[in-house]
This record gives structure tokens, C-alpha cells and sequence, in this order.
């Protein structure tokens, strides 16, 4: 009996290949009919195949096609009828390219309604298999993935944008955590019977997503790349742990061999240098005072130190609330045992002369003793000095022509001094303390008055020594003092 079943099947494909092979293919061209009916027209009907007319796709029009054919009428693909089933095949349409066991995907259906897996959860667990290649997808044809496979929809234009734009910083991660956490994919869970499901973001670029959107466009923007998630982790965390402020990122940058070799005119990387740093294109008078550097011999390094340490890169991220993350411009501080000086083109130097070098050992001494905190530092001002008049009110020109240092040693040495004695020693303190902090100029009907301003949880407050006011906001210092405010100055000790 067995051997009467081959040689009927061998008689089959045998009367199959005379066929094809002896009939023109012109039948199904002439009736217009699909591959799939030209191929059973031949098996059933005699009539000669059309080219094409291959329904397992091996290349060939043979009896493995029709057998295909009556698989597919014996065993019709049909569409799950619960959502969860429907998201299943999604996920495997959209992420492997093809339609689920069905009995797999029933069971991954049940444990859906059943809350054993979430819906994230499952889009997870399908990245996973070998026959998901996430590395020959686009960032932007991942993006599409994420609407088609998680929303069941294609994307609209603003939120497309959107997200093609964070993926060029973050992780991909992030990406599938942002659209899992979205209110869209929430609303259809829930219609759906399925939980959600959370994705855990692990790297410090997701995790600390605000620095990294006020840093990653420094990196991106002067070496002309898409964000490198190593390097961007590692920036991102010396931020977060205070090992570096955001100047001193911006100075490390500047020095990457991806900045250096560039391949920008100078046009463009002035262009490039303001986007990254401050967010905004440059005038036509900035644009040539960069330019000009950069064609006297300035490298591209000295042009990003030069703007980091402008007041436009200290304003921008302050008013991001990163007031803690910045070094004044001017500051001093200690490496290995040693002073040095952050000067305003963003250079640093060793301190060299005696007097700050004595100054600066003692504010050491002082918050060493009396406490780093902004009230402690203020006790210790008004308990070390009193005002009493000994000179006439200097001008702020007159200030910076004798400098900040010889206020602020005279204020440490003698009880009796003037308010900017006092906002002098105040400030150095501050400044050493790691405060963000800056003198405030202003004037009223006796006079010109400083005093001190601390950046404290996103606001600046006001501290005045002279006066014995502390934590006042600018209305009450206005109220107390009726002052008109002329300025602010961050003195640089030197």
C-alpha cells in the first residue's frame, strides 16, 4: 500500500513538471487570475501555470504549491477575535515580520487577560528572540515600530518628530518606556483587559533625563553626531555625582577628537558652538567675534571655553534650574593640594599670589569650624563684622579696579568695615562653600548698597551682612530698603 501512495505522488509531480513545462504560461495572463488560482487551475484543471505563480515562495511552480494551496483552504488564517489576541499578532507582524503559532499566540492572549505578563512586557520578552534584529532598524524606523506595534496605528507627523528627536539622545529604552507610559497606550490597555506594564530604565542618560537634555546638545551639536551613549552616560554622571560642572563638561568636550576633526567651515561650527551651548543662534556680531578667533590661531576648544564662560551659558542654565551645577567664572578652587584659578576664558592657572592664596587657606579654616551651610556661613559674618563708616562709597569701577580679593581679606582680618567689605567676605564663602552666588548692586536714597544673593532650590534669596536681614525675597528687600537694583556682580578673587 505504501508504495502504491509514492509512486501516485511521484505520478502527481511527474504530470505536474510535463505540464509546466510542455504549456506556454498564457492562461492565467489572459483571465487575469491570481497566482494562487493559476496554480490550482493547473493541478486541478490541466491549465498551463503563469509565471509566478508560486505560493511557497522556493523559486519553483511545482506539487509543493498545491499543497500549500490546500493547506491554506484546510487551515484558513484567521484573526483573533479578543484585543489581546489582536495585540499578539501585532506585535509579531510588526516586530518579526510574521503571523504567530496559533496556539502560542493564544496562550500569550490568556496571559494578557490574565495580568501573568503585560503588554510592555511582552514586546520585551519577542526583543529578545534571535529572529529580532533591533540593530538593522533605523532609529526612525524603530520610532515607527513603537506606533505600529505598541499603538496600532502609523505615526502623526508631531509626535513622530518628537520622538525621532529623543532618540537621538537616549536610549532606545527610553523610548519603548516613554510609549509605554503614555496615556495613549494606557487608555488601550485598559480597553483591552492588559495591564501595561513598566519599563525599567537602567542607563544614567534615561534615568537623569534632565541633564541630559541640557548636555547631550553639546555633544551633538560640536562633533555633528548622533549622542555616543557611552560617553554620554559618563558625562551625564559626573554631573549627577558633582564631579564636574556643566563648563567644565563643555571644556572636556571641546578636547574630544570628534570636535577637533569635524568636518565644519567655520561658519558652521560658530553656528554649532551657539546651538549646543546656548540654545540659540548667534548675531551677526557674535558670529565674527568667533570667527575671528578661530582664524587668528584660536582653536575650536578656546571658542567653546570662551562661551562657557560667558554669562549667556551661566544664564541659560540656571534659569534650567542647574544654578548647583555651574562654577563661577573667576572661582578658585583646590586640585591635588593645589589652588587654581578658573579664569573667564574658561582657562585654569595655578593661584600664585600670597595674599588670595592666605585668604582662601582661611575661608577653609571658617567652614571647616563654623558649618558649610548658607545660615552658617551667615552667622559668621555678622558675629565677625559690624558696620562703621570709614570711607566714602566706592563706585563699582572703583571696585573692580582694586579688586574683590582685597575686600573680601580685609573683611576676614578687621571687625569694622563697609557693606561690600562684608558682601565681599560673605561671597568667598559662599563660593567655597559650592554655593552659586553673586553680589547684588543697587541703590536707594542714601547711596549705593550690596549684599549677597545665594541660588537656593531654583530662587535667588537675599542675604544682607550690613543689615542683618536674611532669607528675604527681592519684594521684601525692596520693601525694607526701597532700593532700585543696578546690577549684579560675581566677583573674581585673583
Amino acid at each position: 500500500m505504501k508504495n502504491g501512495i509514492k509512486m501516485s505522488i511521484a505520478a502527481l509531480i511527474s504530470s505536474v513538471a510535463v505540464l509546466s513545462a510542455a504549456v506556454p504560461a498564457s492562461a492565467a495572463e489572459s483571465s487575469g487570475k491570481s497566482s494562487a488560482d493559476a496554480v490550482k487551475d493547473v493541478v486541478l484543471l490541466w491549465q498551463s501555470p503563469a509565471e509566478g505563480s508560486d505560493v511557497n515562495g522556493d523559486g519553483e511552480i511545482n506539487v509543493l504549491d498545491l499543497m500549500r494551496y490546500k493547506y491554506n483552504i484546510i487551515n484558513p488564517v484567521t484573526e483573533p477575535e479578543t484585543a489581546a489576541g489582536k495585540f499578539v499578532y501585532g506585535l509579531y507582524r510588526n516586530m518579526l515580520g510574521k503571523d504567530p503559532d496559533p496556539a502560542v499566540a493564544e496562550d500569550y492572549a490568556k496571559q494578557l487577560e490574565s495580568g501573568d505578563i503585560s503588554a510592555s512586557g511582552l514586546f520585551l520578552q519577542l526583543a529578545k528572540r534571535p529572529d529580532f534584529d533591533q540593530d538593522s532598524l533605523s532609529d526612525e524606523e524603530y520610532v515607527t515600530l513603537m506606533y505600529r506595534a505598541l499603538l496600532g496605528r502609523e505615526p502623526d507627523e508631531q509626535g513622530y518628530k518628537n520622538w525621532c528627536g529623543r532618540i537621538k539622545l537616549f536610549s532606545r529604552t527610553y523610548v519603548l518606556h516613554g510609549f509605554a507610559a503614555s496615556d495613549e497606550f494606557k487608555k488601550l490597555c485598559s480597553e483591552s483587559g492588559m495591564a501595561p506594564g513598566e519599563v525599567a530604565l537602567a542607563e544614567p542618560r534615561d534615568v537623569n533625563d534632565s541633564i541630559t537634555r541640557a548636555v547631550a546638545p553639546i555633544l551633538v551639536s560640536l562633533t555633528g553626531k548622533p549622542a555616543d551613549g557611552m560617553k554620554l552616560n559618563e558625562l551625564v554622571m559626573d554631573i549627577k555625582d558633582g564631579k564636574k560642572t556643566f563648563q567644565e563638561t563643555a571644556f572636556e568636550v571641546a578636547e574630544y577628537d570628534d570636535v577637533t576633526s569635524a568636518e565644519m567651515s567655520e561658519d558652521e561650527f560658530v553656528n554649532a558652538l551657539f546651538t549646543g551651548l546656548l540654545d540659540r543662534a548667534p548675531s551677526d556680531d557674535e558670529k565674527n567675534i568667533y570667527k575671528t578667533l578661530l582664524s587668528e590661531g584660536g582653536s575650536r576648544a578656546d571658542a567653546v571655553r570662551k562661551l562657557a564662560a560667558s554669562e549667556g551659558f551661566f544664564g541659560r542654565f540656571e534659569s534650567m534650574g542647574f544654578g548647583g551645577n555651574l562654577r563661577r567664572i573667576g572661582s578658585n578652587y583646590r586640585k591635588n593640594d593645589a589652588w587654581y584659578h578658573l579664569e573667564p576664558s574658561g582657562k585654569t592657572y595655578p593661584v600664585t599670589n600670597d595674599v588670595l592664596l592666605k585668604l582662601l587657606d582661611s575661608c577653609q579654616s571658617v567652614l571647616k569650624e563654623k558649618g558649610t551651610s548658607v545660615d552658617d556661613i551667615y552667622k559668621f559674618c555678622i558675629s565677625d563684622s559690624a558696620y562703621k563708616y570709614m570711607e566714602k562709597t566706592k563706585t563699582l569701577e572703583e571696585l573692580e579696579e582694586k579688586g574683590w580679593t582685597y575686600f573680601a581679606d580685609y573683611a576676614m582680618h578687621n571687625y569694622y568695615s563697609v557693606c561690600y567689605y562684608m558682601a565681599a567676605q560673605m561671597d568667598i564663602l559662599l563660593e567655597q562653600a559650592g554655593y552659586q552666588c553673586r553680589v547684588v548692586h543697587a541703590t536707594h536714597g542714601s547711596g549705593d548698597h550690596y549684599w549677597n544673593q545665594i541660588y537656593i532650590n531654583g530662587t535667588w534669596t537675599n542675604y544682607d551682612v550690613t543689615n542683618w536681614w536674611s532669607n528675604y525675597t527681592w519684594d521684601q528687600m525692596v520693601a525694607a530698603g526701597d532700593y532700585i537694583l543696578l546690577g549684579y556682580v560675581r566677583p573674581e578673587y585673583k
